[in-house]
């Protein structure tokens, strides 16, 4: 059924296809403020003791590692295909991408 459902909108063109991604992008960044903000009261704050064990480096190495193995390499190839300016679209979205994942 999805797949039928993306062949349709890919089919009617690329303005469609942007606004589905628009919403598919705004109902997955909901979903994990949901998680992030259902799931602050089941949190034990004696855990947190030591915060970095391993150091700083090891919190950025895991947030780098989230980060490009949820995005993926392909849709930052896909991103560059259909930005207007790359050079410097692309650096702005890619560290926007990863500060929010650090945050969140």
């Amino acid at each position: 059924i999805f797949l039928t459902l993306f062949t349709i909108i890919l089919a009617r063109g690329v303005e469609e296809s942007k606004y589905t991604n628009m919403l598919l992008t705004s109902l997955k960044i909901m979903i994990v403020l949901l998680v992030v903000f259902g799931g602050a009261s089941k949190v034990d704050s004696s855990n947190w003791k030591p915060l970095a064990p391993k150091g700083i480096s090891s919190i950025f190495t895991a947030t780098s590692t989230v980060f490009f193995s949820y995005i993926g390499f392909d849709v930052v190839a896909n991103a560059a295909e259909e930005a207007r300016n790359p050079r410097y679209d692309l650096p702005i979205g890619v560290g926007g991408g990863l500060v929010g994942c650090g945050l969140l």
